[in-house]
C-alpha cells in the first residue's frame, strides 16, 4: 500500500520507492493481509543478484495474479493531463527526497549511478514492454532536469541563482566570484561523474 509513507500505485513504483530508502533502516512498509492494514520496519539490503550490485531489494515481489498493481489505469485526454502533473510531482518528490538522504548521509553514496547502469536499466524497461520504457525515459528527463535546476554553478540552476544574487544586492557578482563560482560548480559535477562511474565500474566486477 504504501513504502516510507508514500502510497504505492503500480509495480515501478515499489522498485523507485525502495531505490529511494537505500540503506536507510527502520523504513515503513505498509501492506494489507487478510482485509487488515499493517505497518511493517524494513531495512533494505544489497542484491546478490551480479547484474544488479548496486541496487536495494527488500526480498519481496509483486505478484503476477495482483490485478491491483498491474492494471492499466486509461485516462481521456482531459483527465490525463492532471494524472500527469500528479505522476510527476510525485517521481520530482521521490528524486528530492533522495537527494536529501545523499547529502545528509541517509542513504550510501553507492545509489550514485552512471551510463553503464542506466544502459542496463534501459534494457530492461524495453524488454518489458513500449510503455514501460517510455516511463523509464520520461523519469531519466525528470531526473536530469532536477539535476539542471540545482544550484551549482555552470548549470541552470546556478544561472538563477546569480540572478537572485544580483536581485537581492541590486548589483551583478563580480566577475572573478562569477569565475570562481563556475570552477566551484566544474569541480561538483566531475566529482559526481566520478562516482557515479566508479559506482558503475565497482558493478561490473565480480564479487
Amino acid at each position: 500500500l504504501a513504502i516510507d509513507g508514500k502510497p504505492v500505485d503500480s509495480a515501478a513504483q515499489v522498485s523507485t520507492l525502495v531505490q529511494a530508502l537505500g540503506g536507510q533502516p527502520g523504513g515503513m512498509i505498509e501492506i494489507e493481509r487478510d482485509g487488515e492494514r499493517l505497518a511493517l520496519q524494513a531495512t533494505p539490503r544489497r542484491s546478490t543478484d551480479p547484474a544488479r550490485k548496486n541496487a536495494w531489494e527488500l526480498g519481496i515481489a509483486v505478484a503476477s495474479q495482483a490485478p491491483a498493481y498491474d492494471a492499466a489505469q486509461k485516462y481521456g485526454p482531459l483527465a490525463a493531463i492532471p494524472a500527469a502533473l500528479r505522476e510527476t510531482g510525485k517521481l520530482a518528490s521521490d528524486s528530492l527526497g533522495m537527494m536529501r538522504r545523499l547529502v545528509t548521509g541517509q542513504a550510501s553514496l553507492k545509489n550514485v549511478s552512471g551510463p553503464v547502469t542506466i544502459a542496463r536499466v534501459a534494457n530492461a524497461s524495453a524488454k518489458r514492454g513500449a510503455d514501460w520504457f517510455l516511463y523509464f525515459l520520461a523519469l531519466l528527463s525528470l531526473s536530469l532536469a532536477i539535476i539542471n535546476l540545482l544550484p551549482i554553478p555552470v548549470l541552470d540552476g546556478g544561472h538563477l541563482l546569480y540572478y537572485l544574487i544580483e536581485l537581492v544586492k541590486g548589483s551583478p557578482l563580480s566577475e572573478r566570484a562569477m569565475a570562481a563560482g563556475q570552477y566551484v560548480g566544474l569541480a561538483l559535477l566531475a566529482g559526481l561523474m566520478g562516482l557515479a562511474f566508479y559506482n558503475d565500474i565497482l558493478g561490473l566486477l565480480p564479487q
